[in-house]
């Protein structure tokens, strides 16, 4: 993936960069610390509780204020373009009002406070690269883009790769700490992953996925490469990068999240290869539905008739998926036709005869 240097400067892009990780990651980041502490401690302090729901209302705070900044300040358009500039400008202020209200200690316990907060770091995170010179297309959110074969199966073959093979060892190191009585010394999870993420409802099985995307394919995976390689950074910075991440995210595995490596490594080689995010933010999120829901189900014992219900929905949303970008491919591989009068086709068959009849240079003309 090529891209220009910023304009902007790279020490403003670091910064930036630096807190479009913490407002997007830092509230997983926390929570996965604090599975850790409790893991090696058996508990932590009340007041880490209170801290952090007051870093949750100031990271809030800091997207709908830079939210609201960006979209105001610089986001130009032509002049044909003000009504679209307007809305997006006030779309832009009354996300940032929700948000902050929602991040309120009063309100963050609601799911819908999270769907508000993930909507304003996706949002922010476009903004964000578009203010660097990264823009939506460059970035791979671009169905144009998803319209290659030969980077979609790339992409997909990578990052299904990673999924199954960063799933199977993570899991596998966990039950091997497990069966060797090593949890006890270390750091391991204790219940099932469901159980540690509070999947109980339908609700929040949608939600994960949602926010797993925003958070792993946008921030970590899509802003994180596209900016570190518009500022020409090597490869190996952000492959380090985005694996420490990636692992300290899954940290309420605890020692069995160094799994997590391999899958981070080649999400991170398929979005360098071919920029196919749209490909990556897909099977991503139907691979956390499909386990969030087989998770439900085996846990707390959903009737086969939901799940049927579910898979027939499932299957339905990704049918019409399908039937969408077949009939996008189509339209945009439709030969355009030229459209005319008789006279108008006579008119151009005369102009044509008289090309012929013309001199074609001087000498023939002489």
């Amino acid at each position: 993936m090529r891209l220009s240097v910023p304009p902007r400067g790279t020490a403003r892009l670091y910064r930036d960069l630096f807190l479009l990780l913490i407002a997007g990651c830092g509230n997983s980041l926390a929570v996965a610390a604090l599975d850790i502490t409790a893991q090696l401690c058996a508990g932590y302090a009340p007041w880490v509780v209170q801290a952090l729901s007051v870093g949750t209302l100031l990271v809030g705070i800091y997207v709908a204020l830079r939210l609201c900044y960006l979209v105001v300040a610089h986001t130009g358009f032509r002049k044909s373009a003000r009504v679209r500039r307007m809305a997006l400008r006030i779309g832009a202020v009354a996300l940032a009002i929700v948000t902050i209200v929602s991040q309120s200690p009063a309100a963050v316990k609601y799911s819908f406070s999270m769907w508000v907060f993930y909507v304003a770091v996706g949002w922010l995170t476009v903004e964000t690269c578009r203010y660097h010179g990264v823009g939506p297309t460059a970035m791979g959110l671009s169905v144009s883009l998803v319209q290659d074969p030969a980077s979609r199966k790339t992409a997909a073959r990578l990052t299904l790769a990673g999924m199954v093979a960063g799933t199977a060892l993570t899991n596998g190191l966990l039950w091997s700490l497990r069966l060797t009585g090593a949890d006890s010394v270390l750091p391991v999870m204790a219940g099932s992953q469901a159980h540690t993420l509070q999947l109980t409802s339908l609700g929040s099985v949608l939600l994960t996925p949602f926010g797993a995307v925003v958070m792993e394919d946008l921030v970590v995976v899509g802003a994180t490469t596209a900016l570190l390689t518009a500022a020409r950074r090597p490869p190996w910075v952000i492959y380090l990068l985005i694996t420490v991440i990636e692992v300290a995210l899954h940290g309420y595995y605890g020692l069995p999240a160094i799994g997590m490596a391999i899958y981070a490594v080649l999400r991170t080689m398929a979005y360098r290869r071919t920029r196919q995010l749209l490909v990556l933010i897909g099977i991503h999120a139907a691979w956390d539905l499909a386990g969030g829901l087989v998770a439900l189900v085996s846990q707390y014992g959903m009737t086969r008739y939901q799940l049927l219900l579910d898979g027939l929905l499932l299957y339905a949303g990704a049918l019409l998926v399908v039937m969408l970008v077949r009939a996008a491919k189509k339209r945009c591989n439709r030969p355009q036709q030229v459209t005319g009068s008789p006279a108008d086709g006579f008119a151009i068959k005369e102009s044509q005869r008289a090309q012929d009849d013309a001199p074609r240079s001087s000498s023939a003309a002489s």
